[in-house]
Formats: structure tokens, C-alpha cells, sequence
């Protein structure tokens, strides 16, 4: 598929996977205090599912968007217009 093509693993990708990684339990624990705060039914999903399904979306989303972050390195090395020159640069890539 050519739209792997275009991902990347980088510090951008990684960070992402930490975020996503540690966003979930956050988010999930602030849920289940504003459950018992409020005297409502607490969340019921298992962690140990949605937590790798979280780090899979991080690396994907963090991939594509290394691509892009690579790629403007480049147009500002050059010191050409960001936009264009980093949609140029990363449909070469994806080729």
C-alpha cells in the first residue's frame, strides 16, 4: 500500500506513543473519579484491551506525522515556502 510509504519512526512517533500510552489510564482514572464524585455508574471497559489498541493508533498517527515533521526539517534547511515545499517533499517520498 503506498500510503505506508509514507511512515516514519522517529522522536515525533515515539512521543506520540507515549502520549497516546499514557493519555488512556489518565483519561480512564479521571472518568472513574468523576463517576464516584458524582455517584454514577464508573467506566466498564477493560484497560488491558484498549491500552494496546491506544499504543497501535499513537504509532500510527506518530509515523505519518514524522513523515511530515521530517519533511519540513528539510524545506527549512532550504529555506523554501513550508507548505508546498513539505507537501512536494513528502509526495516524492510516497513514491
Amino acid at each position: 500500500m503506498q500510503i505506508f510509504s509514507m511512515w516514519t519512526f522517529g522522536l515525533i512517533a515515539a512521543l506520540t506513543i507515549a502520549v497516546f500510552g499514557v493519555g488512556y489510564p489518565v483519561a480512564r482514572k479521571l472518568r472513574q473519579f468523576w463517576a464516584w464524585a458524582t455517584g454514577s455508574e464508573p467506566p466498564r471497559e477493560k484497560m488491558i484491551v484498549f491500552l494496546p489498541i491506544n499504543l497501535i493508533i499513537g504509532l500510527l498517527v506518530g509515523g505519518f506525522v514524522q513523515t511530515f515533521y521530517d519533511a519540513g526539517l528539510i524545506c527549512s534547511q532550504y529555506r523554501q515556502p513550508l507548505l508546498s515545499c513539505t507537501i512536494k517533499v513528502v509526495s516524492q517520498h510516497s513514491k
